[in-house]
């Protein structure tokens, strides 16, 4: 049985990032996002964390995803605009967990910290990514 509460929130959190419109009323007001360097807490924060990540976006397709209890994985092949112009494709994998009334309060994706990430963002800051990865699976 699909849980259509849940299953909404993941296509209005997916469709945010190709309309740059975010359903606010899908994310718990204590949302957690783990991103590539920082941890962002609170929807406030949260909410203004993934609009800065609109304009690295060029598309995204090929969306799939499960939820089993509280918590759902999705895979999607994204197209984003690189430094140089070109457009860098890649798969991203993403873990939600879910409150009691099916808002998401954990969104953490999960990228590829090697020769992806290396392509995509350089040395440098794949290494700061790498790091700041792991400080924060400490917490």
């Amino acid at each position: 049985m699909i849980d259509k509460t849940k299953d909404k929130a993941l296509q209005y959190y997916r469709n945010a990032w190709k309309t740059q419109d975010l359903h606010e009323e899908v994310y718990s007001q204590d949302v957690e996002f783990y991103a590539p360097m920082k941890v962002f807490k609170g929807k406030e924060v949260v909410l203004a964390a993934l609009k800065n990540w609109f304009m690295l976006l060029h598309d995204v397709s090929e969306v799939s995803y499960i939820t089993h209890g509280e918590q759902a994985v999705m895979l999607s092949r994204l197209a984003l605009n690189n430094s140089g112009g070109s457009i860098y494709y890649l798969w991203e994998y993403d873990y939600f967990q879910f409150n009691a009334n099916g808002q998401i309060k954990l969104y953490r994706p999960i990228f590829d910290s090697g020769k992806a990430t290396y392509e995509l963002l350089g040395f440098d800051i794949a290494a700061r990514c790498a790091e700041a990865r792991k400080l924060a699976d400490r917490q």
